[in-house]
């Protein structure tokens, strides 16, 4: 039998890191940006399984050495076409494909991440502590259609590599 939960939205957090490079990365900021979850659920034991969304509006820079005026640039060229494109492309969706056991407490989770319109295979490493499943991964923005922001001529610029940290927690 499959017990389908839902994830507890306000226990689970995702991160993302956006980090700097090019000549004149000293220049650039690092970026921390939460990512809540709108929602989503965890099936087990026998096919285990997880899914969620998130609206891309809700994505929220938290940097936390930037002003208030620079963030909320950072935040609205973000979300903008230049980036997200949050108002074409409202929803991030991830759906678990397979998902192995790796050890004791650890699994292989493959699925299909969507983001800005585009849907490509990504694979975790996850670990499970309580009802706690935590984990991350790496994803690279061109592989989504998205180009790197770059300022002063491509001296300042985004690296493509974007990583996610998550806790995701089930009721």
């Amino acid at each position: 039998m499959v017990h389908s939960r839902e994830i507890d939205r306000e226990s689970s957090t995702i991160t993302i890191q956006v980090d700097k490079s090019g000549w004149l990365a000293s220049f650039g900021d690092r970026h921390v940006i939460r990512a809540p979850i709108t929602r989503g659920s965890i099936s087990e034991p026998e096919q285990p399984a997880i899914e969620f969304e998130i609206e891309s509006r809700q994505l929220r820079v938290v940097d936390p050495d930037l002003s208030n005026e620079r963030r909320q640039e950072v935040q609205d060229r973000m979300l903008g076409s230049a980036v997200l494109d949050s108002e074409r492309y409202p929803t991030i969706t991830f759906h678990s494909t397979g998902i192995d056991v790796a050890g004791p407490n650890r699994w292989r989770v493959t699925g299909d991440l969507t983001l800005h319109g585009v849907t490509r295979a990504v694979a975790v490493t996850v670990s499970a502590s309580s009802d706690r499943y935590v984990g991350s991964a790496i994803v690279h923005q061109r592989d989504f259609g998205i180009e790197p922001v770059a300022d002063a001529g491509g001296l300042v610029k985004v690296k493509n590599d974007v990583r996610i940290d998550f806790a995701i927690v089930g009721r």
